[in-house]
């Protein structure tokens, strides 16, 4: 079948923007689309609608400025699809047209899991764009995220952890073809669940670049402010750190409930990214945060692309191994955010033996009536003579020691080093320390045998 030119005056080229009136582009065989397509409206499908004879609409999901989304089927395998149109801008609509058929284009090429399929491209019989992608069941994580700021509340860490590792894993297939998203925000990552299990998916390449392409002119800021890099924010050649700076910026918010730069004006903003220091996600954290995912994050936002980490797999892994180590939010202690200081130790000391003791000489060991003359007085027990081997019977509220020494010829003898006190003259009889000396030694033998008895 020869290319026969249509009945249009002019068509595009969705993929080089040139104009032609054949159906495919002569220069790259690209199918070309009606001129409408400039200034078709994406808003008038109603349920019922067939798209291009093959897709009919069910219901309207949702639109904004870049054009409308409805769930539909295939006529034919009844297969769920969700179609995105394209609501071309006026300033440019033929670079929004080939952007939007580039997203096709680089979507339709990954095949990973965590990135949203897409199965077909076309034009509405209104004229308008159209990309039939994978339907989806479930909420973005913008949504997710104002539902818990409304309540003062954070995403939980290891739910941050768990999406963010899942969207690198996309990212990382993206970059290893050398594509760079480029506007990575809550909005672009869709939550659902297959058997069970939460599954992230990776949206919208609506303005994703291949490295080197010259679709989007250098000096030329796309993204979204909140989340753009400092590379993307001074209108620089971006590549795959780009994106890891991205979710950076997701994950503080995740943390936070809030970004890490936030303003009045998207250009103090975008200031705010190229200029301002990395902010302490302590400062702003709702909860307390790990210092594994406080370092990971602070690394994401570094200013200078070579201080971040160097692709999606290597912050991949390190995501990995933080979340391996987070204690579950339901396990961790209540008071981890302010704890109590620990109490201190409490050092117990043996009781101290007593700080005196009554030291008895025999009167034998004085000589005459020197014995008279020397009275024993309690004192302070100092440590035994090395030359004397003592017996100490210690008991309760009562220490004995019992010493024995030889007397020495000196008129005043030393006992055990203890100091005596000598009395006074008197003309008491020689008998009366004999009888003291029996009594106090009677007093002491029936304490101790009183003692013992109890």
């Amino acid at each position: 079948m020869t290319d026969e030119p249509s009945n249009q005056p002019v068509r595009t080229c969705p993929s080089c923007g040139g104009s032609t009136d054949l159906r495919f582009c002569p220069y790259d065989g690209t199918a070309t689309i009606e001129g409408r397509a400039l200034f078709a409206d994406p808003t008038a499908l109603r349920a019922g609608d067939v798209v291009n004879g093959r897709y009919r609409i069910t219901e309207l999901i949702g639109r904004g400025g870049f054009g409308a989304v409805y769930a539909g089927e295939h006529t034919g395998t009844h297969q769920q699809v969700a179609l995105k149109l394209l609501m071309p801008s006026e300033d440019d609509p033929k670079t929004d047209i080939r952007r939007f058929h580039q997203e096709a284009q680089l979507t339709a090429s990954l095949r990973h899991p965590n990135t949203v399929r897409v199965f077909d491209i076309g034009q509405t019989q209104h004229g308008a764009l159209f990309l039939a992608m994978e339907l989806l069941n479930g909420q973005t994580l913008e949504d997710r995220l104002q539902g818990l700021e409304a309540r003062r509340t954070p995403l939980p860490e290891d739910e941050a952890l768990d999406f963010a590792i899942q969207t690198l894993k996309a990212l990382s297939e993206a970059h290893g073809k050398g594509l760079v998203h480029r506007d990575l925000k809550p909005a672009n990552v869709m939550l659902t669940e297959f058997e069970g299990e939460r599954v992230v998916k990776v949206l919208d390449f609506g303005i994703a670049r291949r490295q080197g392409s010259t679709l989007t002119g250098h000096g030329r800021a796309l993204g979204t402010p909140a989340y753009m890099s400092p590379e993307q924010c001074m209108g620089d050649d971006v590549d795959g750190r780009a994106d890891v700076y991205a979710l950076g910026c997701i994950l503080f918010r995740c943390l936070t409930g809030r970004t890490p730069y936030e303003a009045e004006t998207a250009f103090a903003m975008m200031e705010g990214h190229a200029l301002a220091p990395v902010p302490d996600i302590n400062r702003w954290a709702l909860k307390p945060v790990a210092s594994g995912t406080k370092s990971a994050i602070e690394r994401a936002l570094a200013k200078r692309p070579r201080e971040r980490f160097q692709s999606a797999r290597d912050m991949r892994s390190t995501l990995e191994t933080v979340r391996s180590t987070l204690v579950p939010e339901d396990e961790a202690p209540t008071m981890a955010w302010n704890p109590r200081p620990a109490p201190k130790a409490v050092v117990v000391r043996p009781i101290a033996p007593a700080k005196a003791s009554v030291v008895l000489i025999p009167p034998d060991a004085l000589a005459g009536e020197e014995a008279a003359r020397f009275k024993p007085v309690a004192i302070a027990a100092p440590p035994p003579p090395p030359t004397v081997q003592p017996t100490v019977v210690q008991k309760p509220k009562l220490t004995v020691v019992a010493t024995q020494q030889k007397a020495r010829p000196t008129k005043k003898p030393v006992a055990v080093e203890e100091a005596y006190e000598p009395l006074p003259k008197s003309g008491l009889p020689s008998w009366l320390p004999w009888a003291i000396g029996a009594g106090v030694f009677a007093a002491i033998m029936g304490l101790l045998l009183a003692w013992r008895s109890r």
